[in-house]
Formats: C-alpha cells, sequence, structure tokens
C-alpha cells in the first residue's frame, strides 16, 4: 500500500515539475498541498532515480526534469526568471537597451542597491553585460542567451 502512494505522490511531482520547470521544492509541497519533508524525500529518490535533476541558485533549490529539454543556460535564465524583480529587469533591459541602474531603480520603484544586487547576479551568469559611458554604466542583454532568454520569457 506504501509504495503505491508513493508512486502516485511521485507521479505528482513529476507532473508539476513539467508543467512549472525550476519550481522549488517549497513551491511544490504548498501546491500539491504534500508535506515539504515528503517532498524532499521523494525529489531525493527521483533525482537518485535520474527522473529529476536538481540545480542550486543561491538559496533555492531548482528542480527540473531529467531530460535533454534543458540546456544549462535554460535552467538558469529560468532560475533567474522565476524572481519577479529580476524578471522585470530583464524585460526593462530588453525593452530599452542601453538602460541604467538609475533609470531601472526609477522604473521599478527599487533602491539602487536592490538593482545593482540583481544586475550582479545576472552578470555573473552571463545574461547581461554593460558598457560605461562616461558616469553612467550601461546594461544590454547578452546576444548569445537573448533567443533563450526570449524562449522562456513566453513560458
Amino acid at each position: 500500500m506504501r509504495s503505491l502512494s508513493k508512486n502516485v505522490t511521485q507521479k505528482k511531482i513529476i507532473c508539476y515539475v513539467l508543467r512549472k520547470p525550476g519550481c522549488t521544492p517549497s513551491e511544490i509541497s504548498r501546491n500539491l498541498k504534500i508535506s515539504l519533508g515528503s517532498i524532499r524525500y521523494q525529489i531525493k529518490t527521483l533525482k537518485a532515480e535520474e527522473e529529476l535533476t536538481l540545480t542550486k541558485e543561491g538559496k533555492f533549490t531548482r528542480v527540473f526534469q531529467n531530460s535533454n529539454t534543458f540546456t544549462k543556460n535554460d535552467k538558469i535564465i529560468i532560475s533567474h526568471l522565476k524572481g519577479s524583480t529580476r524578471k522585470q529587469i530583464l524585460l526593462n533591459i530588453l525593452e530599452n537597451p542601453e538602460i541604467t541602474n538609475q533609470e531601472i531603480s526609477e522604473k521599478l520603484n527599487l533602491d539602487k542597491s536592490t538593482t545593482h544586487w540583481h544586475i550582479k547576479k545576472l552578470r555573473e551568469d552571463y545574461i547581461i553585460f554593460s558598457e560605461v559611458e562616461g558616469k553612467f554604466t550601461k546594461y544590454f542583454v547578452n546576444p548569445a542567451v537573448e533567443p533563450e532568454l526570449l524562449k522562456w520569457l513566453k513560458y
């Protein structure tokens, strides 16, 4: 009986991850109404069975199906897009190439330091790059990742 419920739980988790790639164990737990401990256990089992892969981004563990569906860049981009602030920053940079930190901060009503922190993370993962012009730093989306970024923005 226990293995049957385990399989049902695992199937629910896999279906959820297929619909929401890059989700966190907490998100799965909350939306499937299954305890976080059970989710973590099942994810660990599914990872050992090579059904799922995990990526770590800061304090978040992101869950993806284990297939050739997602490149390393896809996983990085999806992880960044899961954060609403970072997603808004990326949308602003896409819509307004050469936008500055100050302009982003004003448009999104964020502290400059918050904007700078998110931009730093995006630059570390080569999603965006910057050019200094006088006393201003202008930001651009990395052309090498732009097609993937646009694909996952629609998702």
